[in-house]
């Protein structure tokens, strides 16, 4: 019962026995030892047809959340929705929303840590097989699909992952450039400048672990408030994710572009040893 879930981890750091995963840790750990490695799905090289695939990175609030989910609904577009294990716990009835309205559901690590092809892989394991219970427990089904943030996919890393039950991981071509998009001639911009074939990704907070850089503002976490932006000597607001990203879809429509499943590009998957999780941001 995913209302019973949320109700008994309230504070996560408890760390209860529905999500420590121990039979699921020990069996994956022994089957990565001999694990085909997962498969890397990025961009669709050769892709004619204007198609992209959109993924959302981490959990925000949950008016944003839902913000997005009423905008896919809007333009009947897909995507599919990277979820911290912990913060699914926090809030399962927002991950059983998301799954009710046929979202695929993807791995993005316990907390969302990133660079975690640096960890061994007891821990990197652990990490995985714990977020797959929890997203299992409350999204109803276990996923296949992974993406860690800032983390380069190297053979060792895919092996451990195969052996979590993850069959894909997915490499994002370009990051929604939040701070770049204040009306509809910004978003049409960004979208004229993608490709066909191409992994759309909007980052909806910093991964764990990795400190803020000046300028690197699609790092920034996802939060209610909007933020400021000083242009012309004049503070503004920015404008919140939600509106920036129905400018985005808008353009989508525009510019004859049609949203599919990532799962549509796994034709050119490949092992992809050291292939990175994520590009630089375009136009960052």
């Amino acid at each position: 019962d995913p209302m019973k879930v949320q109700a008994d981890h309230i504070n996560f750091r408890d760390y209860s026995k529905e999500y420590q995963a121990t039979e699921e840790i020990a069996v994956a750990l022994q089957a990565s030892e001999n694990a085909e490695p997962a498969l890397v799905i990025a961009k669709h090289k050769g892709e004619q047809a204007k198609k992209i695939a959109l993924t959302f990175d981490g959990m925000a609030d949950r008016g944003t959340m839902e913000g997005i989910l009423s905008t896919l609904q809007k333009y009947k577009f897909t995507g599919t929705f990277f979820l911290e294990g912990q913060n699914a716990a926090r809030d399962a009835n927002l991950v059983a929303l998301i799954a009710r309205g046929g979202f695929p559901i993807g791995n993005y690590g316990f907390v969302g840590t990133a660079k975690e092809e640096n960890f061994t892989k007891d821990k990197l394991v652990s990490d995985l097989c714990k977020a797959q219970k929890a997203l299992q427990i409350t999204g109803g089904s276990k996923p296949t699909l992974f993406k860690l943030p800032q983390t380069v996919y190297d053979n060792g890393l895919l092996k451990a992952a195969k052996a979590c039950g993850l069959d894909y991981a997915i490499a994002s071509t370009v990051f929604i450039p939040m701070n770049k998009i204040q009306n509809e001639t910004d978003a049409e911009k960004f979208v004229g400048a993608l490709q066909p074939g191409s992994i759309v990704s909007l980052r909806l907070g910093i991964p764990a672990d990795i400190k803020q850089e000046t300028g690197k503002t699609d790092d920034k976490p996802a939060i209610d408030k909007k933020p400021s932006l000083v242009l012309n000597n004049s503070k503004i607001d920015a404008l919140g994710i939600v509106e920036v990203f129905d400018k985005v879809c808008a353009a989508l429509v525009t510019n004859g572009y049609s949203v599919v499943p990532v799962l549509d590009f796994k034709a050119q998957a490949g092992a992809g040893q050291q292939t990175k999780s994520a590009s630089v941001p375009r136009g960052s």
